[in-house]
């Protein structure tokens, strides 16, 4: 299994191509409009991109997502909440994406947003990585406060509750 990380500093933005070159294939997690980076680092890794997946509606920059899926063909799943109004899979807390040598499973992440997912990688039956989209930060959380002050301490608690309660069971470094 392969990560690269694709910073962009002017979004202050991760984007990550996850993938396997054993099964040849790959996931874009929350890709930005230029897709340039994403089709290199799948080509360098001889993998197809076969899923480009949301975090959460990014409302501070373009996604890539549709862009990646016209030039690829490869399927564009978001959480089932978010109320896309394009083609996509409609993702929900439990959702699998098998890739072969690993498999993405979809945890309902409120918190950032109110449809906020994360993608847990496990390898083995083994949690192994999680990408958030910004709702876990080493030592933190992302602000919970975007929706208004009345909505964001109950969001706090149960951001942080479920996260800490997910992750518990990752190897300790």
């Amino acid at each position: 299994m392969f990560v690269e990380t694709v910073r962009i500093e002017n979004l202050s933005n991760n984007s990550y191509v996850v993938g396997s070159e054993s099964s040849g294939q790959c996931v874009v997690i929350d890709p930005v409009r230029d897709i340039d980076h994403y089709t290199a680092i799948a080509s360098n890794h001889g993998v197809r991109i076969a899923y480009v997946l949301e975090t959460h509606l990014h409302n501070d920059f373009i996604s890539g997502s549709r862009e990646l899926a016209s030039q690829t063909g490869c399927q564009v799943g978001a959480s089932a909440s978010g109320g896309l109004l394009f083609p996509s899979m409609r993702l929900k807390e439990g959702d699998d994406l098998d890739l072969g040598e690993f498999k993405l499973r979809v945890m309902h992440t409120p918190g950032h947003t109110p449809e906020s997912i994360s993608y847990l990688v496990e390898e083995n039956g083994r949690p192994t990585a999680i990408f958030t989209g910004g709702a876990l930060m080493p030592g933190g959380a992302a602000r919970v406060d975007l929706l208004g002050s009345r909505i964001a301490p109950s969001w706090r608690v149960g951001c942080t509750t479920r996260s800490t309660r997910s992750c518990s069971n990752f190897p300790r470094p």
